[in-house]
């Protein structure tokens, strides 16, 4: 019985996976092609050899392009030149990837390098065992390994590389146990890689990986007659070949570009698809590919972006999908903007009742005048907490690729209702108003704004992620509400803390949209950026509690 699980999952017929195909898969071609562009410009600035892999290999020598049907972009480059590749692509794009090795970042449990594009998510197979911070279109980069000159030493690198990834195999496969039982993968190879990843279940599956990776790169021979790809699919002696021939060769057109190829290419290729790689497999023995809970952004210009509310000078996250707004700037001097900031008051806006509206004039310019795919709310000194601090794009994608909407864990009041919290606080008439307009206008609401009245928790704050769908949707809705009732509020006698109506009915109407709407979401903790001051704001908060004020 063959131990080979590849071709399985390369034919993988899976519940709730997403067949790559059409307009999709051209799509993500041609992201692909864009990472790809970024990685050849630091390729020829370090001086690496880097060359065409694999599948994409093939599809240069077959078709001067992609696979028609491949889902992937494989490059392969020395593991010594990866070193200096990898700072100076990090140095050069910063934030616009997130690179994962053997082990790293957490949840990233495969043995290759992996390149992926931060604001965008693509959730494989193997993202969803440990999700990892990032889970954006990728390409990945497999790295040739020095052989031993020595016949002695290679059998032993060889076969030990063997062993250690037959352990890695099988841990993986226990860790993906209940996915294999959800894909109907119980028996044959599978079954043995399961029970032996029971046994080898006592280290995590990152200790195996790095365990094999260091193993693999082991041999610090830099002229070794012998390189081989030992994590590729043919495995150590499968892919091992005379170094002169995996070194860059003539280069080939791929998508319109010429790209560095390997420079015994008939024998690379004869190496890992047969003599007869020049002729496509007939259609039912062609490689399917697929995706699970994807958010997929398929144009050039998609992008997620997370607007960071604020009205003054503050320190902003580095990550690009974040983008500081002014809010108010209709309403202040203009010299008052800090550079680099947008304004509020920029193409279609409502900056001029930000006294009123709060953040929400940040949320309203967003929706009129942004373009991309997914749209998020914060604060200037409250964000989406991540692993090391603000949640970086990456989190926030890969939150995305399960649920439609991000939103902050709920604050519970324990001793208060949604709606007995707000009268303590501000005006009855605002919220009693509220439900009146549902009544009139979205009747659908009224029953879902009745149970939020009566909960003692809520998502509060005005912070949130949407896919635009959901999130044009939601705008469209919550501005046709609260339109209507600044028109029938008299806030004329209102403090100016509580003129500050419609924003605080804002918190309240999320949980109602959300759950008339049956939003899926997910929930993130909150970073506050600054002291909470709890023992001042329970005072406060039993205070209005106990005081009964009247409207």
């Amino acid at each position: 019985m063959g131990l080979s699980t590849f071709d399985a999952f390369k034919h993988l017929k899976a519940e709730g996976a997403i067949p790559l195909e059409g307009d999709r898969l051209v799509a993500l071609h041609g992201r692909l092609v864009s990472i790809l562009d970024d990685i050849l410009v630091v390729a020829q600035e370090t001086g690496a050899s880097l060359v065409l892999g694999g599948g994409t290999a093939l599809g240069a020598v077959r078709h001067k392009g992609f696979i028609p049907w491949d889902d992937d972009l494989d490059v392969n480059m020395p593991r010594a030149d990866w070193t200096r590749f990898r700072a100076a692509f990090t140095a050069r794009f910063g934030g616009k990837y997130v690179i994962c090795e053997p082990g790293e970042p957490k949840g990233y449990g495969l043995c290759f390098p992996r390149i992926r594009l931060a604001g965008t998510s693509f959730v494989t197979r193997e993202d969803l065992v440990d999700p990892p911070p990032c889970t954006g279109v990728f390409v990945d980069v497999f790295l040739s390994e020095n052989v031993p000159d020595s016949s002695a030493l290679r059998l032993l690198h060889g076969f030990g590389s063997l062993a250690l990834g037959f352990l890695y195999s099988c841990r993986k496969a226990f860790a993906e146990r209940r996915w294999h039982r959800k894909w109907g993968l119980k028996g044959g190879a599978f079954r043995v890689k399961r029970i032996a990843g029971f046994f080898v279940a006592f280290a995590s599956l990152g200790f195996w990986t790095r365990l094999w990776d260091w193993w693999n790169g082991l041999c610090g021979n830099e002229s070794s007659r012998f390189v081989t790809y030992p994590v590729g699919r043919r495995h150590y002696f499968g892919e091992l070949a005379p170094r002169a021939g995996l070194m860059p060769g003539e280069a080939l057109d791929f998508e319109g570009r010429k790209c560095p190829c390997a420079a015994s290419m008939k024998d690379y290729m004869t190496r890992l698809y047969g003599p007869d790689y020049m002729t496509p497999p007939p259609e039912g023995k062609r490689e399917s590919h697929v995706v699970f809970q994807p958010f997929f952004l398929d144009s050039e210009d998609a992008e997620l972006k997370v607007v960071v509310a604020t009205h003054k000078q503050y320190a902003m996250p580095q990550d690009a999908v974040y983008l500081p707004v002014f809010v108010g700037a209709a309403l202040s001097d203009g010299s008052k903007v800090p550079g680099g900031f947008r304004r509020d008051d920029e193409g279609e806006n409502i900056s001029a009742k930000n006294k009123g509206w709060c953040e929400l004039t940040a949320l309203y310019w967003a929706w009129k005048n942004l373009k991309a795919d997914a749209v998020g709310l914060v604060h200037y000194r409250r964000h989406f907490k991540g692993r090391g601090g603000i949640a970086s794009g990456a989190e926030l994608c890969a939150a995305l690729a399960s649920a439609d909407a991000i939103l902050p864990k709920k604050r519970n009041y324990f001793i208060e209702t949604t709606y007995s919290q707000y009268v303590h606080a501000h005006h009855a008439v605002d919220l009693d108003e509220t439900r009146r307009i549902l009544e009139e206008r979205h009747s659908d609401c009224v029953s879902a704004f009745d149970a939020v009245m009566k909960s003692t928790s809520g998502h509060r704050f005005n912070m949130m992620v949407m896919k635009r769908p959901l999130f044009d949707d939601y705008c469209t809705w919550l501005f046709d509400v609260l339109s209507e009732l600044e028109r029938r509020l008299d806030v004329s006698s209102y403090s100016e803390y509580d003129a500050r109506v419609f924003g605080f009915v804002a918190e309240r109407l999320l949980d109602v949209y959300v759950l008339a709407r049956k939003v899926k979401y997910v929930e993130m903790p909150v970073l506050h950026l600054e002291s909470q001051h709890w023992p001042r704001k329970i005072v406060a908060f039993l205070r209005r509690k106990f005081a009964r004020r009247a409207d």
